[in-house]
């Protein structure tokens, strides 16, 4: 009868749709999976989807709340030979211009390089002859030891594998008296929004690439720096940290030979 045929209808229609569902909540999981055991490749595989719209994505909630001034704040203690790390789409560039003698600006991801350099290019030129712009990773930095005066990472040590490394790589190369300019993501002094961060820290790393649950004070800490100034903001999520790196310790040299920073026209190996 028609009734029938309704209610048999209804049925194959509920259980498509729950269906669909599953396969889209299951492919979520997956994915969710792959970013928790395979952070390098998974966040790289982020980076490179969103680096074309990054800017566009984030700019208005970095101007909702203040991160332009805290950048701003920051980079000024910039001086000398200059090195940022994970600099990603370039967001510090118009800071730093006019403030150092030379500016080596990385990052490991192709196209957030891409974009960045396309910055650089458009700088004026008297702004741009002091930048150069090398792929490098910031756990596996291919400079000598004591190359900079000023090492810098916005937002950086979210996204490494192993922030830990990247920290002491960033002192390694740093100058003696030199300083590491630090303004990260990370856990909140507040627990019950720690718990926020952690609940939705993995749905985070694979929509934007950043892990932003860090505990960037122990992380601090065990890389034995000299904290001359630390603030936070944003209910204890933002570090401002300004640091003497830490020359007590040996720590392992460069992994290659340092490579010949590429110019504006193009990052090394994009």
């Amino acid at each position: 009868s028609m009734k029938i045929k309704w209610i048999l209808g209804g049925l194959a229609g509920y259980v498509g749709a729950a269906g669909f569902v599953y396969s889209i909540m299951h492919e979520k999981e997956e994915h969710q999976k792959e970013v928790a055991s395979s952070p390098r490749r998974a966040l790289n595989e982020v980076w490179t989807s969103i680096a074309a719209r990054y800017d566009d994505k984030i700019g208005t909630d970095e101007f909702m709340i203040g991160m332009g001034l805290l950048r701003r704040f920051l980079c000024r203690y910039a001086r000398g030979d200059v090195l940022e790390v994970s600099a990603g789409t370039g967001r510090n560039l118009h800071l730093l211009a006019g403030r150092a003698d030379t500016v080596l600006v990385t990052d490991r991801n192709t196209e957030m390089l891409a974009v960045l350099t396309g910055k650089v290019s458009a700088l004026p030129e008297k702004e741009r002859a002091v930048f150069r712009v090398a792929q490098a990773d910031a756990e596996h930095l291919p400079f000598p030891d004591n190359s900079f005066d000023t090492v810098i990472d916005t937002f950086g040590l979210c996204s490494c594998e192993n922030p830990a490394a990247a920290l002491d790589e960033m002192s390694r190369v740093c100058r003696p008296g030199g300083k590491l300019l630090l303004l990260e993501h990370g856990r909140s002094s507040y627990e019950w929004l720690t718990g926020v961060l952690d609940r939705g820290a993995c749905h985070h790393a694979q929509t934007w690439g950043c892990w932003w649950n860090r505990d960037i004070d122990g992380l601090v800490a065990g890389a034995g720096l000299g904290l001359l100034s630390h603030f936070t903001w944003h209910f204890g999520t933002t570090y401002y940290i300004i640091a003497k790196p830490n020359k007590s310790r040996a720590l392992p040299g460069p992994t290659a030979h340092a490579p010949s920073p590429a110019g504006p026209a193009g990052p090394e190996g994009a």
